[in-house]
């Protein structure tokens, strides 16, 4: 009889970017509070935002750490680091979003974009259930699709979005919307680029 050594692979990676989703999910909720805040409360909403990008860099750079000292990942590193660089993108660019809100005055109090940000949570959400439980592949599926059929739909949101402030405001206020606007769809951009790695992942383990 001959037998097979089994190695086992190291999941410490898979843990790392569910910590990092985690963190993600955080951000997306303080940037809501944000926009639903006085703008007294700002400061203190930034801040928490900053602390929370600390820590997914942190986590990131632990997530490359593990990949180098870790024999058999349970992704190849090129995977995990793929990943990981997406979730720490779109963290990036909540705190972006805030930035530009405090430091412009931008703050948009509407209803298209509290709908943008619910969007952005869900999708957030959804990668950390990725994350959470990715061993069960027929699950991961349906959030994969989920992410990409929100993607588009939060493409419609941020149109109908600016068509409301140009025609209400002037010129200056739809500028600052713009900005703000494109920070948000940059967090859908980066969720997206993950949730399409998670489905060639799934296409090659299937």
């Amino acid at each position: 009889m001959k037998w097979r050594l089994r190695v086992p692979r190291e999941s410490a990676g898979i843990t790392l970017l569910a910590d990092m989703a985690r963190e993600l999910t955080s951000s997306v909720q303080t940037l809501s509070e944000m926009l639903g805040s006085e703008s007294a409360e700002f400061p203190r909403l930034v801040e928490r935002l900053h602390a929370q990008e600390g820590q997914s860099n942190e986590l990131f750079y632990r997530l490359m750490t593990a990949m180098r000292s870790s024999i058999v990942n349970r992704l190849p590193r090129e995977d995990l680091y793929r990943l990981g660089e997406d979730l720490n993108n779109a963290i990036e660019s909540v705190v972006t979003a805030a930035d530009i809100i405090i430091g412009l005055d931008a703050a948009p109090h509407s209803p298209r974009a509290a709908e943008l940000l619910e969007i952005v949570q869900r999708m957030a959400d959804n990668c950390l259930k990725i994350f959470v439980h990715f061993e069960n592949l027929d699950d991961l599926e349906d959030i994969w699709v989920d992410n990409l059929r929100l993607a588009k739909r939060a493409e419609h949101t941020r149109i109908a979005w600016l068509q409301d402030i140009l025609a209400k405001g002037s010129a200056a206020s739809f500028n600052k919307h713009v900005l703000t606007s494109e920070r948000i769809t940059q967090v859908i951009t980066d969720l997206r680029r993950l949730s399409m790695s998670v489905g060639e992942i799934i296409v090659r383990e299937s």
